[in-house]
Order: C-alpha cells, then structure tokens, then sequence
C-alpha cells in the first residue's frame, strides 16, 4: 500500500434516513470512497467496513487554528477479526466490495430500517490470504485500515410540547421544528459548535442528482447552492441587511454535542400553487468545519482540492448532503361540509393523519370550555370583495354577523383555540357550546398560527400566519327574486356556493341532495324543518318521475290533504352530461399568463365568473407520489373549484385561474373525455304557479338521502306568481283530419302591446309546445313528411341552427312591412319539463333587436302527426290547450321568461279514417292495385278528347281572375270511390294564396265509362285569413285595403 501515513485516519461521510421519514422515499443514500493507490493486485484485492470501532480508548487530535475536538476516530479494534457493519446492504458476501477502480469504490446504499448512524472502519484486503481459505475469502484476511466511514442522519423533532424530542414523521409549514443531526451514534462531531447546516431546493423528480454525490467529488452541488427562499426563521444562510439568501457563512449553529447536533426552533414558509397549498421537497446539507472557519484562509470553495489529505482528515470541510426534507402543508378535512346555518367546525391535519407530525399537542390541563388563551389559533374570514392570500390571514377578523362561535378581539388573538386529536388540529375541539355558526354562504379562509403557550406577541408577527386552505360553506347569496308566469311552466335559478346533487362524487363520497320549498303566504321561517304544511298550495311541481305531470307542492292543496305532491323540489347542477353530445373536456392546458384553459368537445354552456370542479377521471401525473397528491388535489379545482374567467371559441373553450410549471401530464380515462360540474348555480326546474300570488319564501336545504327528510338552512329569495301576458288572437287552422295523417297546421297569432319588445337587447325566442303528442305530434317539413323524432343533435339551444329551422317549419310570413324575422336557429325540446317525449317544444330564436314586433300579425306552418282521433279537446292535456305560443323574453337576462302566451287546439276534430276492410272505405291503396288522386295538368284551353277520360289538357275556365285545374281520382273495385268523401287540395305556400270569397268555387266531375256521377261538385276554401278579427291590427278601428275595401269585402260568409 502507497500513499500518505494518515490514509488510515481518512473520514468518508455518507447519510441514511430516520425510519419514521421513509414515507417519502424507500431507498438510503449510496455510499461511495476512493483510494489512492495499492501496490497490490486490483483482481484479488477486497474492501470491507467493520463495526467493531468503539472497543478502544479515544485519542485526541488537535484541528487546524488549534480549535480542539473530541475524539474523531477509534485507534484499536484492527481490523482483522471485525464484525461486519450492519448499517449498509448486505446480502451473500456483498458486505466485499471490488475495488476497481480505485477512484469510486460503491459500498452500495445505505439501509432504510435504522434509528441512529453508524461509524465504521474501512478494512482492506491487499491481495491477502490469511489462510488456506484463498485471496480475499473471510473477514481475517481484511488486514489494513485504510479510513472510516462514517453514517449521518438528519431528524426532525417536536418542540415545545409532550412530544418535544421525538422524530416526527412530517413537518409542518410555519410549525416550529428541531433540525437533529447524529452524528454516528458516537461522538464523532466536534465540540467547537461550528457545524451548520443548509437547506437548499431540490426537484420532486426521485432520481439522484449531483447533490448525492460524496463530499469529496468536485461535482457535488451542495457547496455552491444558495439556501431556499421559504426558509424563514431563524436567520442562517443569509446577508441581514439586504434578506439576500447565500451560499455560505451559514449562521444557526447545532451546539457542541458531539454525538447529537440541534438546530431548534426552525420554520419554513408554506407554498402556494394555483391557489392551492402544496408541499417541498428540499436537500439538507451538513458541514462539520465550513471553509471560513479552521484559518484555512479559503474564500472560493472551488480552489479546495476535496481529496487532499487536510479535506479528508476528521471533518468535512465542504457542504454534503445528509438527508432530505418534505415541508407538508396543513390539509383542510372536508372543506366542503360547511353548510350555512349548520354548526361546524374547522378540522386541519397534515396529508398522513395516522403518521406523526410537528402540529401542537393539546394541554389537556387547560379549561374545555373554550376560554382557553393558550394553543395555536385557527382563524376562519369570509372571503368577500378581498381575495385572502397569506399576507390578508395576518390582519382579517371574522365578523360576528357573519360567524358565531369565534371571538378575535383583533387580528392576532382568538378564541377558543384549536385544539390537537390525534393529528387533527380542530377549532372547538368537539366541543358543543362553541360549535361555529357560518350565517353567510360563500368561499372562507381558514388561517393558521403557531402560537406556543405563553406566547403573547407570536401572532403579531404578519409572516407567522399561514393560509391553511379554503373552504365552502354552501347555500344561497339571498335576498334574490323571481317572477314566473301563472299556468306556465317554467324554471329559475337560484345563485350560490357549494351546491350539489346525487351524481356529485368528492373523496369517494356522494354529495347530498340540494332541494328548494316555497313557502306558503305568512310564514316567514326556512329553520322550521319538519312541518310539511308550510309548503305554498299555490304551486304545481311537474317532475320527470311523472313524465311531465305536475303535482301539487304541498299536502294542503285546497281540498284537504294529499300525498300525491312533492313537498322537497330538487335542484338540479349543470355538468358535463347536461348536453347532447356531452360535453366532455377533451384537452386541458397552459394558456399563458399563469392560465388554463379547458376545451370541450361541445358548447358547454357556461358563463364567466362560474365555478367549475373537475372529476376524478382526470388524472395529472408526477414521478414522485406525493407530489401527484398535490397536483392532482389542484387540477380537480383544490378546495374550492375554478372560477371560469373567459370564454373563447363560441363557448367551447373555458379560461380558469391554473397556474403549474411545468404543467404536469394527464390521462383522461375514457381518453379525451374529461369530466366537470358547476356548482355555484342550482336550477330549480319545472313548476306551474297555479294561481296569483304575493312574494313567497323560497327555503334551500340538503337531503343526505332520497327517503330522508330535507333540513332548511337559508332563505334563497321570494318568488311571485303573476298572470301571463296573452297574446292577442291565436288561431290553429287544420289542413287535415284523419287520424294518422300528417298534415299542416296553419297557426296565426297576433303579438300583445308588450314593452318587453322593444327592451330585449339579447336574443329572444318563440317557443311553440305540443302539450301532448300522445294527441298531437311535430311532424317534419318537406314532400314526403314523417313524425319528428329526437334531434339529438339539436336539443339545446347552443345547437340552434337555421337548418333545424327548415326542418320544422313550411312557412313563415307576417303582415309588418318588414316581413317575418329571419330566425338565427332553431332547436327541439323532446324532454319538456321531464315528460320524455310527451311534451315537445320548438324554439325558434332571433338575434338581438331583430324579433317579434308588438301588435303585429305572424303566420307559421308546420306538419303535425294527427296520432289519435277524439270526439272533444277538453281535458287532454293539464294545459288550456293542446298547442301552446309563446314569444320569450330575453334569453340572457331571463331565459324562461313569458313576453305573450296563449294556448288553442285545432279548429277541426281529429277523425278516424277508413281503412281497409271498411264498409266506408275510400279508395286507398290495395297492395298492387293503385288508387287515390293525381294532379294532372293545369289548362289553357279547350279541348277534350274523351269526355269518360280527363285529358291532361282538359278546359278549365281561366277568364277573369279563375282559376283551375285538372286532377284524377282513381279507385278499385275492393276500395271503390264512395259518396261524401273529401278531398283536400293544398296551395303552397299556404299563407300567400288569396281568395275572393264573393266568388264561388266549384269542381266539374268527368266519370269513367261505365260510371257516373254529379255533375258538379261542392267545393270550398279555407284559408290563414277569414275574417275581419284575424287580419285588422288590434286597436284600429278603421281599415281599408289599397282598393278602398273594408274589411267586410272579404269576410267569408257565415
């Protein structure tokens, strides 16, 4: 062996951590040495460690400037014989390891199960044989010294408590912690209370970096890193004057022990990302003698050499790593239990509640009547116009018309104090006289300060407070108001905070049911849970478990008592699966300036300013665990969800407050069909006031579960019931009566002397309701019509479109000089207030100042399904009618409001029709055998051929303003022509054929050989126009056409 005579005094230095701090990571760090040089064979030459070091005296050692130090090394127990060190892996004669090179000899790493460090001596086999066991075969054959290596270990520990001293498994952000550093369960640091530490930052990415790398390698980073910024007390790696963090001339020292080093009282600022408190991860360093100190005259560390024999004598001279750090943040528990009204508390734990932590033990001396003055604080403020950060925490107050339960004399001094359960922190501590009382719903900052016992001045401090998380406590804004229409049905929408519905999942936990009770007239208290007669008889719920049909509110509905009603009327959330197609997130991303946005694959109908959650399906992913706890407790929207800042894309691109960096990757699970809600407004669907009414009370309140009884919080608003609007005529004119048939209907209706017309300065509707299809059913436009089925992809009103419109309406026309206003789009309602496909509602919208015009005249024709036939209208339908009109109100600011309505039924019964078999058959089609009517030509002149034989030129009079034209109708012997049948003939468009009525209409009948019949036939006209009533704008008493006709000129005979 060559090299200097102190090679057997070498100190190596390599870390292992605490078992209590396994949770973060599974494996120690890897130890590795060097050695000069050997005169010996490489290929047979072995190392190995033994832990037989403590068996002799100690010898002293002066250090550079004369500072003295304890015994640094053990000069007896040779090597020969030792027992082998259990402190690193060993598994089948891995405790020998090659040493080939010489440079970086891997001892391997460092075991994972131990609570104190190792010193070990490093023995060496030059190519030795001791005996006849071969080169290098058993422990005796490792006959030289050749340095010690010894085994750090960083702890962190209570303080200030019953648990002061202890490890602690987790460290709390701005909770006071002790730094212990063992020096390798020996006396092996010095005396001179010199050592430091440093804590710097560190990548949550597991793999190893230059940090890990021994102290004597020229690459490892720990020398030249500065100290991190959320270190905050006490002052150590920084210049005082400026608050500038450094690199070196650390100053909190561990004190003279040379077996125990304590860094006490330390704290570390929490971090906030995306509004959402997160933990670090940071590498701790350890220097026994910093280069400023020992007279070694050094200012740059990099003109150090690591290897030289005064760097690698008795104590690092250099900045290494010992361990790793994990500062958790406090965690809200269920932050979305808080309901307004409901008494409460405030429960904070670390991530691991069954894993210890620094958090204050309780006094169990102390008075549990909390009176208390002693303990940390827990500070609940409602965050209003101010948003509440860290910095707010420090000098916000709750207010008490807003919080009971909690009194802060000021900013800094509260009670009752929080008290610690296991590892919980809660404020009341279970405690019922000072349960909380939250009066206001709304997003709360939940605050936190460590105050020690005793402290009087602690919280004074403005950096000692911390943002713990915020909460939200559910419920109404109050004091709003709505107006709904008598006999219509209709919804609203109450605004709010924390709103949920069975189908909202958090933490594995369904959220409870939302429900709204309006009140009866005279009673003024939404607290009175459980009397069900003081829901109003002035309301009618129209629920989807009925298929649309609508049952009384209360109990009481003025025939006595009933239990066909719905006293608890749900609310419904707006989610991903509100639209057809969903729409489902299939993107989300960084969008610049600290933002996200979300792209849908459809309009997902939101606005600004609403709050948004995403579900579980969206998954963000991180190569450490705990950082995907963080990450993923953020992309769901943290404690609170995201407020929606912009929209782009025509509504399929939603802006929210995301900030990461980098923005971590996500899985969607199914791909690209990411999941949300709202929650920050509840509809409440589907009621009909039944009568006029004065404001009521509408109450909001949960239900845990379907069969329980709802509880009533808060008071959401008043409601009043008013009579509609009408319009001034409606009148519904039947091309066709057989049932079966699909046939136009001609609608006429003229619009009521409404302001509202003119105020609109969004887009407004018409919606037109077929009450009951089961009767009447749309039908589409065109030559060949069939029964409308569900247009999926156009059930909303996002996905209007004029195409839709084509496929409703035939025609449109109106008597305003402007004509009729071209519509936007349409859309089809097939689920009408649940009724799945009973009631059936068109929407026709038009953009904004281009709508109906007041006492004006609209025309409208469609095609209807006449399913079934009836002898009488009445009491088909709870509505007035079986057709329902209604010009809409602004569909922004009052999108289910009522401009003028009216309901009708068709001016025609609908009738059986013959069918085959019938005695009354009327030559319909008989398998081969063809029947019916063809139009043949229309004529120019005489001339006949055959008078048995329409000819397609037959005469039809044309002088003056006649008109006419020539049509077949052919039978069968099994379908014959009978008497009295009738035939329709349609002019198309329907509403622009006009008809003198003072001239007749009659019809030639021509028969083929061999028949006969009369020769002239009965005919006559309907038209959109047949009197006076239907054409004369109302409110003018006077009217002439251009020829100087009044309007009896064209009234048809009665």
């Amino acid at each position: 062996m060559q090299g200097p005579g102190c090679l057997a005094g070498r100190r190596f230095f390599c870390h292992l951590p605490h078992v209590e701090y396994l949770v973060y990571g599974p494996l120690g760090t890897l130890c590795e040495i060097f050695m000069q040089s050997t005169n010996t064979e490489l290929v047979y030459s072995r190392l190995t460690w033994t832990d037989n070091a403590t068996t002799e005296a100690f010898s002293k050692k002066e250090l550079q400037a004369g500072i003295d130090d304890m015994a640094l090394r053990t000069v007896g127990a040779q090597c020969p014989g030792a027992l082998v060190g259990p402190g690193l892996y060993q598994s089948d004669k891995q405790w020998i390891r090659e040493v080939d090179p010489l440079s970086r000899i891997d001892l391997g790493h460092t075991r994972v199960n131990l609570t104190v460090g190792f010193h070990y001596k490093l023995c060496f086999c030059p190519s030795y044989d001791a005996s006849t066991d071969g080169v290098c075969g058993e422990l005796s054959d490792f006959v030289q010294q050749v340095g010690y290596l010894d085994g750090i270990m960083a702890g962190y520990l209570a303080t200030n408590d019953d648990h002061a001293g202890e490890v602690m498994s987790q460290v709390i952000a701005m909770t006071r912690f002790t730094l212990r550093v063992d020096c390798g369960d020996g006396p092996w640091c010095g005396v001179h209370g010199l050592q430091r530490i440093k804590v710097i930052a560190k990548s949550w990415d597991p793999i190893e970096t230059n940090v890990d790398l021994p102290f004597w390698d020229d690459r490892n980073g720990c020398p030249n890193a500065t100290e991190v910024l959320y270190w905050h007390s006490p002052p150590n790696c920084e210049n005082l004057a400026t608050g500038e963090k450094l690199a070196s001339h650390c100053m909190l020292s561990g004190g003279t022990d040379p077996s125990l080093l304590f860094f006490e009282d330390i704290r570390f600022l929490p971090k906030w990302e995306s509004n959402t408190n997160v933990a670090q991860m940071f590498d701790v360093c350890f220097v026994h003698l910093p280069l400023e100190f020992g007279g070694m005259n050094i200012s740059d560390a990099s003109d150090f050499n690591r290897t030289s024999d005064a760097a690698m004598q008795n104590t690092s001279r250099m900045f290494w790593k010992i361990g790793q750090l994990v500062i958790e943040p406090l965690v809200l528990l269920r932050p979305y239990d808080w309901v307004v009204y409901r008494e409460a508390e405030v429960r904070v734990a670390p991530l691991h509640r069954n894993r210890s932590s620094t958090l204050h033990d309780d006094y169990p001396e102390l008075p549990a009547n909390g009176s208390t003055v002693f303990g940390p604080i827990l500070k609940v403020v409602r965050e209003a116009e101010n948003f509440v950060d860290n910095t707010q925490c420090a000098y916000a107050r709750p207010v008490s018309r807003e919080l009971e339960g909690l009194d802060c004399a000021n900013a800094s001094w509260c009670t009752p104090r929080a008290v610690k359960v296991g590892e919980d922190l809660i404020l009341n501590g279970g405690y019922d006289d000072h349960r909380l009382l939250p009066k206001k719903a709304g997003v709360w900052a939940v605050c936190y300060c460590e105050k020690w016992r005793f402290e009087g001045d602690a919280c004074e401090d403005p950096t000692h407070w911390v943002l713990v998380g915020k909460l939200v406590a559910s419920g109404p804004v109050g004091n709003q108001y709505w107006v709904l229409d008598i006999g219509v049905v209709q919804s609203f929408t109450i605004d709010g905070f924390g709103f949920t519905d069975e189908f909202t999942v958090r933490d594995d936990v369904v959220g409870p049911y939302n429900t709204i009770r309006i009140l009866d007239l005279g009673v003024s208290d939404c607290r009175s849970a459980g009397n069900e007669l003081l829901a109003t008889t002035a309301v009618k719920v129209c629920s989807p478990l009925n298929k649309g049909r609508c049952q009384y509110h209360s109990r009481q509905n003025g025939s006595g008592l009933t239990d066909v009603n719905i006293m608890d009327i749900p609310g419904e959330i707006w989610r991903y699966n509100s639209t057809y197609p969903n729409a489902v997130i299939h993107y989300l991303g960084p969008d610049g300036d600290g933002q996200s946005v979300a792209k849908f694959t459809e309009i997902a109908v939101l606005s600004g300013g609403d709050t948004i959650h995403f579900e579980d399906n969206i998954e963000a992913h991180a190569t450490h665990w705990r950082r995907k706890v963080d990450l993923q407790h953020i992309i769901k929207g943290g404690d609170h969800g995201f407020t929606v800042l912009d929209l782009k894309d025509a509504g399929r691109e939603a802006i929210i407050p995301l900030s990461l960096d980098p923005f971590p990757p996500l899985t969607m699970t199914p791909p690209s069909q990411g999941r949300w809600w709202r929650s920050n407004k509840l509809k409440v669907p589907n009621i009909k006031g039944a009568e006029e009414t004065p404001p009521l009370i509408v109450c909001w309140g949960i239900k845990n579960n379907v069969d329980d009884e709802a509880v009533y919080y808060e008071y959401a608003g008043y409601i009043s019931f008013v009579p509609p609007s009408y319009l001034v005529k409606l009148d519904l004119g039947l091309t066709g009566t057989a049932e079966g048939a699909i046939v136009p209907l001609m609608i006429s209706f003229i619009t009521g002397d409404n302001p509202l017309y003119l105020e609109a300065r969004n887009p407004m509707q018409l919606r037109v309701t077929f009450t009951n299809t089961s009767i009447i059913a749309p039908a589409e436009s065109g030559a060949h019509p069939l029964p409308l089925q569900h247009l999926y992809e156009a059930d909303q009103p996002h996905e209007a479109s004029q195409v839709v419109c084509g496929r409703l309406f035939k025609e449109l026309w109106t008597t305003h000089p402007y004509g009729f206003p071209v519509p936007s789009g349409c859309w089809v309602d097939f689920n009408r207030y649940g009724a799945e496909g009973r009631v059936v509602a068109f929407y026709m919208i038009f953009d904004a100042l281009n709508g109906f015009k007041a006492l004006t005249e609209y025309f409208m024709v469609l095609n209807v399904h006449l399913v079934q036939a009836v002898s009488s209208y009445q009491d088909l339908t709870e509505d007035p009618g079986l057709i329902e009109i209604a010009t809409m109100d602004d569909m922004l600011v009052k999108p289910e409001g009522i401009v003028d309505i009216q309901w009708g039924n068709p001016d025609k019964l609908i009738q059986t029709a013959s069918r085959l078999g019938s005695i009354d058959s009327r030559f319909q089609d008989d398998e081969d055998a063809r029947g019916g009517i063809a139009v043949q030509a229309f004529a120019e002149q005489t001339y006949t051929l055959d008078e048995t034989e329409p000819s397609l030129d037959y005469f039809v009079h044309t002088d003056g303003d006649s008109f006419g034209m020539v049509f077949l109708l052919r039978g069968h012997h099994t379908n014959p022509i009978k008497a009295q049948a009738i035939v329709r003939l349609y002019f198309w468009p329907l509403t622009l054929w006009s008809f003198d009525y003072h001239e007749m209409c009659q019809a030639e009948c021509v028969p083929q050989e061999g028949y006969q019949c009369s020769k002239w036939i009965e005919c006559d006209k309907e038209a959109a126009i047949s009197i006076c009533r239907d054409f004369i704008p109302p409110k003018l008493t006077v009217w002439r056409d251009t020829k100087g006709r009044e309007c009896t000129h064209y009234e048809k005979p009665t």
